[in-house]
């Protein structure tokens, strides 16, 4: 893989595990990262990640007042899942989560960088009470679905069906690990 002007998100976040803020190229591990299922799906739509962060940028030359809110609400969401993370009660975390995936993915489609089979995998999960959102750069490529820790397999392998039906892959991981081990 190679990157034009990589963030360096993905390998700190393989070396080091857990979870971690990034903001303006300064990485924070968050102090606690409850460990939580999830089903990443990958739409098959290739697209170019160059091409998605120069159109969002030309929408916010072209509209500054109404991409600059969007944004901001990108943040304080962003801000709020991480306190949610790192200080919610256990019981209510993923619920929070949740919702604010939901909200999340609306958002980024605002700004440009959604997709309609991102939309699709969306819809497939909210039908079975689950929240997804679209993850990487958006425009294709991959989205990621919470899955509580209880939720029944055979509803899961439904889940995944309906996934496949659509033309994608899907895989079950678990966010919050550790990072690098040597064994």
């Amino acid at each position: 893989m190679i990157h034009g002007t990589p963030s360096g998100i993905d390998n700190s976040v393989s070396t080091y595990g857990g979870a971690i803020s990034f903001k303006s190229g300064s990485v924070t591990p968050l102090k606690r990262m409850p460990n939580m299922k999830i089903l990443l799906v990958n739409t098959k739509v290739s697209r170019s990640t160059k091409k998605m962060v120069a159109n969002v940028r030309h929408k916010y030359e072209k509209f500054p007042g109404v991409m600059e809110p969007i944004l901001e609400a990108i943040e304080a969401l962003t801000v709020r899942a991480q306190q949610e993370l790192e200080e919610g009660p256990d019981g209510t975390v993923l619920a929070t989560v949740q919702e604010l995936f939901q909200v999340n993915h609306q958002l980024l489609n605002a700004i440009g960088v959604g997709h309609p089979s991102l939309d699709t995998v969306c819809a497939i999960a909210m039908e079975h009470g689950l929240a997804a959102k679209l993850t990487g750069a958006g425009g294709g490529g991959c989205a990621i679905v919470l899955i509580p820790n209880d939720f029944p397999e055979e509803k899961l392998e439904n889940v995944r069906k309906c996934f496949l039906n659509n033309d994608c892959d899907c895989w079950m991981t678990v966010i919050g690990t550790n990072g690098v081990c040597l064994h």
